[in-house]
């Protein structure tokens, strides 16, 4: 669920692998390490991946189904309170 996730976010993004790998100082193995050994990275390293792409990590580990995009979820909460108020 976690490659499936980050290559779609790569791929509405319009970057590349290796562009993300630069941007966030990860190792050029990442994806060999993640695909091949079907490892995920370290919470450290999915938190900088879910900053990145605006997204939470739940997003990302394949948790949270609904409101991938923070910034869709703060809309939702901000609909949410006006409402309730």
């Amino acid at each position: 669920m976690f490659l499936q996730r980050l290559n779609n976010l790569i791929s509405e993004k319009g970057i590349t692998r290796n562009k993300l790998l630069l941007d966030l100082q990860l190792g050029k193995k990442s994806f060999v390490n993640w695909e091949q050994r079907s490892t995920i990275p370290s919470g450290e390293t999915l938190l900088k991946i879910a900053n990145y792409f605006g997204v939470s990590v739940d997003y990302l580990l394949g948790r949270d189904k609904t409101f991938a995009d923070l910034s869709k979820r703060e809309q939702f909460l901000k609909v949410c309170y006006a409402v309730v108020e």
